[in-house]
């Protein structure tokens, strides 16, 4: 997924391991986003409006917090969920996969979002 993302100009970064304010001008920049539904997307608190936000996760993980989040920056959000791998006491945990369809058009939106807002 992230060899994919790249070639289509995406830059990968693990937001959680910047310092804060790293984390905040990173976000700050961001006019499209993706990722793993989670604590890393949390500095989306500070992405510009407009924002278009495709999140993955497992289909055990009831978040909504992001929905509301990127609806108050007037942006959009493409949710994309996989099948969980495993058992686990905290299910959202789990290793997930996105079925090639799913990928097929996760990347297909994302495409259409970069032709959109540049």
């Amino acid at each position: 997924m992230t060899r994919h993302l790249e070639r289509r100009g995406f830059t990968a970064h693990r937001p959680g391991r910047l310092p804060y304010p790293a984390q905040v001008a990173l976000f700050q920049g961001a006019w499209s986003v993706f990722g793993v539904l989670g604590s890393d997307l949390a500095g989306l608190l500070h992405a510009p409006g407009g924002v278009a936000v495709t999140a993955a996760a497992p289909d055990s993980f009831g978040d909504d917090f992001f929905h509301a989040l990127v609806t108050d920056r007037h942006g959009t959000l493409a949710d994309l969920r996989g099948p969980a791998e495993g058992e686990a006491p905290h299910p959202h945990r789990l290793s997930f996969r996105l079925g090639s369809v799913d990928t097929y058009r996760s990347h297909r939106m994302v495409a259409a979002r970069v032709t959109t807002l540049r």
